[in-house]
């Protein structure tokens, strides 16, 4: 589950450099045809990897949602400080490249969670590794938000159903 957690956390990571490229180049955070794309991509390849083609769909739309939300606070801030700070960033395409990578390795990452979906192990697992990464990378409200909200549809009965059997135990 870490596993999952951390590349999930590479992905969000990613999204700052892609705020800054569409900061840079005035672009819109949305990209509905790109996004549209790589959900009918991890439709097609889920069942390689293990994974029902409405779970690979359902959480790379967290992913998206989650990644939109951190370009959207950074873009925020950096109007409000009047710019970024930074000089030079990769280009949208090369980014882009990187993401497609994190794609495949987040397919192969949930196939190996797969089995541990509906279990409350799922859930405890979740809410652990959640909490080692995000002290591990000493994360900001921003990217700690927008990893919950990448993960929230990990385990069947998300993320409270964590908390609550923590509690319990």
């Amino acid at each position: 589950m870490e596993h999952l957690v951390d590349l999930s956390l590479m992905r969000l990571n990613l999204a700052d450099e892609v705020a800054m490229s569409k900061w840079r180049s005035h672009k819109a955070i949305e990209d509905p045809s790109r996004e549209q794309a790589l959900l009918m991509q991890v439709r097609e390849e889920a069942s390689m990897h293990r994974v029902s083609a409405d779970f690979a769909a359902s959480f790379f739309m967290d992913q998206i949602a989650a990644s939109k939300s951190v370009q959207s606070g950074l873009i925020d801030q950096w109007h409000q400080e009047g710019g970024s700070g930074k000089e030079h960033m990769p280009s949208l395409d090369m980014l882009r490249s990187r993401l497609d990578g994190l794609t495949q390795r987040l397919l192969n990452a949930l196939g190996d969670i797969e089995p541990l979906r509906g279990t409350d192990a799922c859930r405890v697992q979740l809410k652990n590794s959640l909490a080692a990464v995000r002290q591990r990378n000493a994360l900001d409200a921003l990217h700690a938000s927008g990893l919950e909200q990448a993960l929230r549809g990990v385990c069947t009965g998300g993320m409270d159903s964590a908390a609550q059997e923590q509690e319990k135990s």
